[in-house]
């Protein structure tokens, strides 16, 4: 195995050494019958000419062998383990001469330790052995290694893919979110479903959530008006069907099932099979159909986490993982404004948008508004001392006005900035919620000693 992956991957050296190994390697019991045989002749022979030069005795068995175990064991062996590949392609003549000339011997044996043992194979790693073996190249404090922490993740992740069954990656039914068939597109549910942020939503018939008919194409809304009021049964175009899973289907299946674009989505089942024929050919009527035991959903998303081994978690996402709650930690809150609020709608506080009339539109000042920077979340400034209004004429170099002139100036916007400020949310510069008189989301062009806003 490791002469195969030298010969397609090493450097050119290795690839030529590598090649002219293999052909040798492949004959494993020749190779080993031959290897033992010339070990054995060796270690038998240098005792008798050791004997013959020393005349015998306690010289000779020294000599002999301390020139086996210099010269048939530690040499070889030191250089081997660091040049053994080079060291081996050099001597590949030498080794395939020497199976020739003991081949009277060595075939037989080699032939029938084929017949007994079978044939000499590659070593291969079984799916844990080659976990850990990817384990102990990843890069670390300890030791340098070729592969990074996410390399090493998303290898194990795929080779655990196999084992995994759609059930352990599903999101469960009851938290799922779904539109029901006879459910109104209003203008609140519109905004519902772009809030949500899902490309696909499950629908359902009647009071049942498992009676899941197909699914609603989010993008299919895009050019449709809410003031029309019509109801989800009335986008056919936009209702797609949805395949059927059973619980135990492996995930690389899914994902082959995925790739040929049918859906992005499926419905996990625990039914037999009759039934879901059944319900695959009832008729249009999404009433009369046999409701089947679904578990949960599946989708492309959820497939692909398992695939890199981490949750993918995009700028709508209220949980990073859905079948254990664990919700998503956000930092900083942006004000959301709806487009089309109704008059009177309640506000997050508690208290109403003011109804504007003909009356009391005209009276209210138009104020311009300007929207507080957004906060930076690797850079938070601490809030520095309020300077006065003569703190900052000062540093401009200008002398600043009367206290008269001041109150000339300010009275006619006075005022109508009180009226305009109203108890709701805002959002200060190091992301924290505020409200009241510290509003900073909407000012009007008077409210010149406010402390102006730090930018990261």
């Amino acid at each position: 195995m490791s002469l195969e992956v030298l010969e397609q991957s090493g450097q050119e050296k290795e690839r030529i050494y590598a090649s002219k190994i293999k052909p040798i390697r492949k004959q494993g019991h020749w190779l080993l019958v031959t290897l033992l045989l010339a070990n054995v002749i060796v270690n038998e022979t240098l005792p008798i000419l050791t004997d013959s030069i020393w005349g015998g005795g306690w010289p000779a068995v020294v000599i002999s062998t301390t020139l086996i175990v210099i010269f048939g064991e530690i040499i070889p062996q030191a250089v081997c383990s660091r040049y053994g590949l080079a060291v081996g392609a050099n001597c590949a003549w030498f080794v395939r001469a020497l199976m020739w000339i003991l081949s009277p011997i060595a075939y037989p044996i080699s032939k029938l330790l084929d017949l007994i043992l079978g044939e000499t194979e590659g070593m291969t790693y079984k799916r844990a052995e080659l976990k850990a073996l990817v384990s102990l190249h990843e890069q670390s404090e300890a030791h340098f290694g070729p592969l990074t922490n996410d390399e090493v993740t998303i290898i194990q992740a795929v080779l655990d893919l196999r084992d995994k069954d759609v059930q352990s990656i599903m999101t469960p039914l009851e938290a799922t979110y779904m539109v029901e068939w006879d459910q109104v597109l209003d203008e609140r549910k519109v905004h519902e479903l772009v809030d949500k942020g899902h490309s696909r939503v499950p629908v359902y018939a009647g009071s049942n959530r498992k009676n899941i008919i197909g699914m609603l194409l989010v993008k299919k809304l895009v050019t449709y008006d809410p003031a029309n009021a019509l109801k989800v049964r009335d986008f056919a175009h936009a209702i797609m069907p949805v395949p059927v899973l059973a619980p135990n289907i492996a995930c690389f299946d899914i994902l082959n099932l995925f790739q040929e674009g049918r859906s992005h989505m499926a419905v996990v089942v625990n039914d037999d099979e009759e039934r879901i024929h059944a319900a695959a050919l009832a008729t249009s009527d999404p009433y009369s159909r046999p409701v089947l035991n679904v578990l949960g959903i599946v989708t492309l998303e959820d497939v692909i986490e398992e695939l890199i081994g981490e949750e993918i978690i995009d700028e709508t996402d209220v949980y990073v993982d859905m079948r254990r709650q664990v919700p998503v930690p956000r930092r900083f809150k942006s004000p959301r404004i709806p487009a089309s609020a109704a008059p009177g709608t309640p506000r997050l506080n508690g208290s109403t948008t003011p109804r504007l009339t003909g009356t009391n539109c005209a009276a209210t000042p138009r104020l311009t508004p300007r929207l507080a920077p957004t906060p930076t979340p690797d850079l938070l400034l601490p809030r520095g001392p309020r300077r006065s209004r003569s703190t900052l004429d000062a540093l401009a170099g200008s002398s600043p006005p009367s206290a008269g002139a001041r109150t000339a100036a300010a009275g006619p916007t006075a005022a109508p900035r009180k009226q305009t400020r109203s108890s709701g949310l805002s959002v200060r510069a190091d992301g924290g919620e505020s409200g009241g008189e510290e509003d900073a989301s909407v000012r009007g062009k008077g409210e010149d000693e406010k402390t102006p806003l730090l930018r990261g």
